[in-house]
């Protein structure tokens, strides 16, 4: 166990892991894996932190031994993974491995803190009270075939593989803010609690699958010219449901991608027996888990990313170094959004498009 107090906040952290693995034969070997967490806080939660800066902009001056939570506050949460897989030998040059993953998280917290309302230039602000309680699970299969294969006289390398994930996560909500004002320059942690069975809970469902399948290979086109190029179809779904107060009535959004192609190539040049220039290209689609300040989950991030450079080795690889021009643009990227909070406590986020990196 692990045990962390400070500033009237106490942590415990508990973990375990495991893995069994056998030998079923002299080509194919299972493996078990088993993993479980719980973690409770007292008098702190997720989200903890006061904001950088009042509503006018000016600096927040609050010591760093400050805890910004009500001393109500709490938190707990429970993880239990499992994961069997197989890998098997096809002759020397090719393997093959396919894996399945289950993971069932569970947290219950309890929040109270000016983190989601920036306070007035003089440190007046008004509480966030909030509860969660959620319950997430997910389950993941991963297949992999990869090998050496020759043509032209030469030997290159082939890679295919499947990936599909599913999650469902529930979320209660229940949130007052109705606590009147304080003021976080005399803040004692002393607030009054919500009677929680009297706050209309405001249920939140998310659910999300992805599955894909990618194949790359790289081509020794020469003895100094490799080529690497693939490719990865992609389908990607959200269903997203949360009540909105005591109307009966809910919130809907349904995200669906189909049939996205992301491919990717890339060219290495070996200048010397230190040197290697290359050049690449690669589409991005990428899934992602943030969340808006109503809980919704932001659409996959797409674009693309264009890149050159040098890499250079030596000492027989323990010493290495590398320059490169890129550039990277972006859309859907997950964006900060000021000090909003998801309505589960975590930092909310919004979405930015035409986003140009380089570098």
């Amino acid at each position: 166990p692990k045990v962390f107090e400070y500033a009237g906040y106490d942590y415990e952290k508990y973990s375990g892991f495991g893995v069994l693995a056998a030998d079923l034969t002299s080509n194919l070997q299972a493996t078990l894996e088993l993993d479980y967490g719980r973690d409770h806080g007292w008098g702190g939660a997720g989200g903890t932190g006061f904001p950088l800066v009042d509503d006018r902009d000016n600096p927040i001056r609050a010591d760093r031994s400050t805890n910004p939570m009500a001393e109500w506050s709490y938190f707990r949460s429970r993880r239990i993974g499992m994961t069997a897989g197989l890998d098997y030998h096809l002759g020397e040059d090719w393997k093959a491995k396919v894996s399945y993953t289950h993971v069932e998280l569970e947290d219950d917290s309890i929040r109270g803190n000016p983190r989601s309302r920036p306070p007035r230039p003089d440190g007046t602000f008004r509480l966030d009270r909030r509860r969660t309680q959620s319950e997430n699970d997910s389950d993941s299969f991963n297949f992999k075939l990869d090998g050496i294969y020759e043509l032209w006289g030469r030997k290159h390398e082939l890679a295919v593989g499947l990936t599909s994930t599913k999650s469902n996560a529930d979320t209660p909500v229940y949130q007052s803010s109705n606590s009147g004002n304080l003021n976080l320059y005399t803040w004692n942690r002393k607030a009054p609690e919500v009677d929680w069975s009297t706050v209309v809970n405001q249920p939140l469902k998310n659910e999300t699958s992805h599955a894909g399948l990618y194949v790359s290979t790289r081509v020794r086109a020469t003895e100094k010219l490799s080529v690497l190029a693939g490719t990865r179809w992609s389908n990607f779904s959200n269903h997203f449901s949360q009540a909105i107060g005591t109307t009966g009535t809910f919130y809907v959004q349904n995200l669906e991608e189909k049939h996205v192609f992301t491919p990717y190539f890339g060219v290495t040049y070996t200048l010397s027996r230190n040197f290697s220039p290359y050049v690449s290209y690669t589409a991005i689609f990428n899934p992602q888990s943030a969340q808006d300040v109503r809980g919704r989950t932001l659409d996959p991030e797409q674009g693309s990313n264009i890149e050159a450079g040098i890499k250079g080795e030596w000492a027989r690889g323990r010493l290495s170094a590398s320059a490169a021009l890129f550039e990277v643009k972006r859309d859907n990227l997950a964006v900060r959004d000021g000090a909003n909070q998801a309505p589960d406590g975590t930092p909310a986020y919004r979405a930015e498009d035409d986003v140009t990196g380089r570098g």
